[in-house]
């Protein structure tokens, strides 16, 4: 009668095999959905792919809705809904300038962050002060010489177009008027006009008459008219 064989027992692999299956997992790029502040599943234009194929843009777009619903929570209704209509402005420039070579989107959304945290609910009773929105800066300032004012606007994105107003601003009742600084001309007689919004004020460049083309204190384009929003000193 043959003799049987002894029964080879091959050495079982599943703890190595579950080691590399962990190694890989572990190496490889974990997705960005989550980070964002919208879901990723239903992204659908260009901008809203990149955010999500990004972990360091989906993460920086979820702390601008952060300090958005912030700055929404520290101001009364009115001056709420002038954020909401800003944020919908930076959205609007975030998705022109995307199809630009030398947007930085990063950037982009670091800047808005730190100006959304700077929006200022603290009650002002003149225009002294910072004042921003999305494209802007107005600052005012109390000096010897009375109020000294300069604005600085541009299209908020990728500044194709700046602008730059100083001047010397005079009260003329509720409202301010600034002018250039007596002696000079560069503005041909071109003033902005302040005016108080609760939390915010608007500015109005008011031309000389017959004059027509853009401002002298912009370049071939763009204004510094808008809404500019109570805000802390803050750099970008």
């Amino acid at each position: 009668m043959p003799r049987a064989e002894p029964a080879i027992t091959l050495p079982i692999l599943t703890l190595p095999i579950l080691t590399l299956a962990a190694a890989v997992l572990a190496a490889s790029p974990q997705p960005a959905q989550a980070q964002a502040s919208f879901d990723c599943t239903k992204a659908k234009t260009a901008v809203e792919k990149a955010i999500c194929a990004d972990r360091t843009l989906a993460g920086l777009d979820r702390k601008m809705a952060v300090a958005y619903a912030s700055a929404l929570k520290r101001f009364d209704t009115a001056t709420g809904r002038l954020i909401r209509e800003d944020q919908q402005m930076a959205m609007q420039l975030r998705d022109w300038a995307f199809d630009f070579e030398d947007f930085d989107m990063a950037g982009f959304l670091e800047s808005r962050v730190v100006q959304l945290d700077a929006y200022d609910a603290a009650p002002r009773a003149s225009f002294v002060g910072t004042w921003a929105n999305v494209g802007g800066t107005a600052t005012v300032e109390a000096s010897p010489k009375g109020l000294t004012v300069s604005v600085t606007a541009s299209d908020g994105a990728i500044g194709r177009w700046i602008c730059q107003f100083e001047g010397i601003g005079r009260l003329d009742g509720a409202q301010m008027v600034v002018a250039e600084a007596p002696g000079t001309s560069d503005y041909e007689g071109w003033t902005l006009r302040f005016v108080r919004d609760g939390q915010a004020i608007r500015i109005t460049a008011e031309k000389p008459a017959g004059y027509e083309g853009t401002p002298p204190y912009c370049g071939a384009v763009g204004n510094v008219d808008g809404t500019y929003i109570a805000a802390k000193p803050f750099t970008n």
